[in-house]
Formats: C-alpha cells, sequence, structure tokens
C-alpha cells in the first residue's frame, strides 16, 4: 500500500515535468518557426520550408496533447490510491541508508518480511496443535491425595481420619485412526514448511529484481543526462550553423526531435531511479516505517497491477511514450 502511494505521488511529478519538456518543445519550435519566416520573406528559403516547420510545430503541439491526457490520468490515478486530488506536489527526496550490496540488500529483507514472520506463525501453529491433538496418545499420570476426618465415617462409630496419596497410570496403547491422524497432521506442518521456503524464495527475488532495477537506473540517469547534454549542444549548433547557411532546416528539426525524445526519455529514467529507491524499502518491509507509520499485525500485499501504461506510437514524429516508473 505505501508502495502505490508512493508510486502514484512520483508518476504525478513526473508527468508535470514531461508536460513542461512538451512545452519547451513547442516554444522552441516556434522560435524557429519565427526564423524561417524571416528567411522566407528574404527570399533566402523556399515557401516550402515554412509548410515543412508548421508541419513539425503541428507535431509538437499534438505531442503534447498526449502528454496532458498521460497528466490527467496520472492525477486520476493518485486520487483512487491516496483519496484526494494532488495537492502541491515537490520533488521527492532522495532515500538514505540503503544496502551497498546484493547480499546485504537480500539479508535484510530476508530479516525484516512481514511475510516470512507470518510464515512461521504458521509453522509454529502447525506444530503446536499436531502436540494438542496427539496428546491423549502419551500416557496420562494422575497425582491424587485426600484426607477425610469425621464421625460415623463408613458405617463406624466414633471420630474417624483418613489420609490418602496415589499415583494413576492410564495409557491407551491403541485406538484405531492413529496412524492416519499423524500423518495428516505431518503433513499439515510440511505444508506450512513447504510455504514458508515458498516466500524465501519470492522475498529473495524481489529484493534481488529490486536492487538489479536500481542499479539500472543509476547507469541509465548517468547516460541520459550525458545525451541530453550532447543532443542540446548539438541543437544549438544546428540552429547557429543554420543561420549561417551551412546546415538546413531538416538539420536543424531533426536535432530539436532528437533533443526532445531524449530529454522526455531523461525525465522518466530520473522518476524511475527514484521510485526504486523506494521500492527497495519496500522490498526490505522498511517503507512504512520510513514514513512513520507502524507496521500492523496483517500481511498485505502490495498491488503492483493498476500502472498508467501508454503503447508507443510508432509513426509519431515526437516519442511521448512513458516508460513504466518499474
Amino acid at each position: 500500500m505505501a508502495l502505490n502511494a508512493v508510486e502514484a505521488y512520483i508518476d504525478v511529478v513526473r508527468h508535470a515535468r514531461l508536460l513542461d519538456v512538451a512545452t519547451r518543445n513547442i516554444a522552441r519550435h516556434q522560435e524557429i518557426a519565427r526564423q524561417v519566416d524571416d528567411l522566407v520573406d528574404g527570399d533566402k528559403l523556399p515557401v516550402s520550408a515554412r509548410f515543412e516547420v508548421q508541419e513539425r510545430l503541428l507535431a509538437a503541439q499534438l505531442s503534447r496533447l498526449d502528454v496532458e491526457r498521460a497528466v490527467a490520468d496520472a492525477r486520476a490515478r493518485y486520487r483512487a490510491v491516496i483519496g484526494h486530488d494532488p495537492r502541491g506536489t515537490q520533488p521527492v527526496p532522495a532515500v538514505a541508508n540503503l544496502p551497498m550490496t546484493k547480499s546485504e540488500m537480500v539479508l535484510r529483507s530476508l530479516r525484516n518480511s512481514f511475510r516470512l514472520m507470518e510464515s512461521g506463525q504458521n509453522i509454529a501453529q502447525a506444530r503446536f496443535q499436531n502436540g494438542i491433538t496427539t496428546a491423549d496418545e502419551k500416557p496420562q499420570v494422575t497425582l491424587q491425595a485426600g484426607v477425610r476426618t469425621g464421625r460415623n465415617i463408613a458405617g463406624t462409630s466414633g471420630s474417624e481420619s483418613d489420609a490418602f496419596v496415589g499415583v494413576r497410570l492410564d495409557w491407551e496403547l491403541f485406538a484405531g485412526g492413529r496412524d492416519a491422524r499423524r500423518r495428516a497432521l505431518q503433513q499439515r506442518t510440511l505444508q506450512a514448511e513447504a510455504e514458508r521456503q515458498k516466500v524465501v524464495r519470492e522475498v529473495r527475488e524481489m529484493a534481488e529484481r529490486s536492487w538489479n532495477a536500481y542499479h539500472t537506473s543509476i547507469e541509465r540517469t548517468v547516460l541520459l543526462d550525458r545525451r541530453v547534454s550532447a543532443a542540446r549542444n548539438t541543437s544549438e549548433q544546428y540552429r547557429d550553423q543554420f543561420r549561417a547557411g551551412t546546415r538546413s532546416l531538416l538539420d536543424v528539426l531533426d536535432a530539436e526531435r532528437t533533443f526532445f525524445n531524449v530529454a522526455f526519455e531523461n525525465v522518466s529514467a530520473e522518476a524511475g531511479f527514484t521510485f526504486n529507491q523506494y521500492r527497495m524499502l519496500a522490498s526490505q518491509s522498511r517503507l512504512a516505517m520510513h514514513f512513520g507509520v507502524e507496521p500492523a499485525d496483517v500481511p498485505l500485499e502490495p498491488d503492483f497491477t493498476a500502472r498508467a501504461q501508454n503503447a508507443p506510437r510508432a509513426t509519431a514524429i515526437f516519442k511521448t511514450e512513458i516508460r513504466s516508473l518499474k
């Protein structure tokens, strides 16, 4: 539940940044359109250049419409998870004290897992139930002691006092159906132990996958940061060379498209990196505690299925596919 809430919040912040990227893309193409208009009016470019840049400007505006729809979807999902509309979202802080190695990550996850705690209790319960149910098969030893005193006891006259101590042993050596009952109880215990081993494997897998996603997102963010810087420099250089007459309009527009696509992808990569930090906390059963929420004695499995998905448009000029945070 906590991870779903974090994902919904990060998604709203991410989509707001994506909308900024799409808006800046329109502004850049509008600036290029003004330059092209001046050159066409000065007979330095053919009229067809004006149509070409207008087509790209329309494509940029269409891509912004796709992002606006995705923003509305992200806000709707936030409302469904949190219970109210987003209110002044802020950048999400980084998480401190994360495991330094994969083995440490797995160890923490196994040690803190609420699901493993529950499965351990199920095994203990099965064993206790086994002992309770088969108790009648064991020897029953009874200690009896007493004192009686009075007059005319047991038909005798006068005062009399009796004291007695005795030990009684009862042991039913045979009863039908005991073997079947023992096998059934053993089967329940074995089943509880098998369920625990299954949970161990699932917790280990989730911890390892969370670790892998986190470190991949680090590398991805670093590489995309460099690509954004390179694409921005290329775009600026091409525009300068276009004004000097050494680059074509198509070169400039293609450079702008590359810059937009890389910047758009980088926003999702940074959001994914942030989300994976909190996902690592969730894998360690520490996410609710991170927000100061006391743990409840109720095992819950977060719902990871309700995710905003947008199909890629292979024919689009500007790629507005928004990747899953996961």
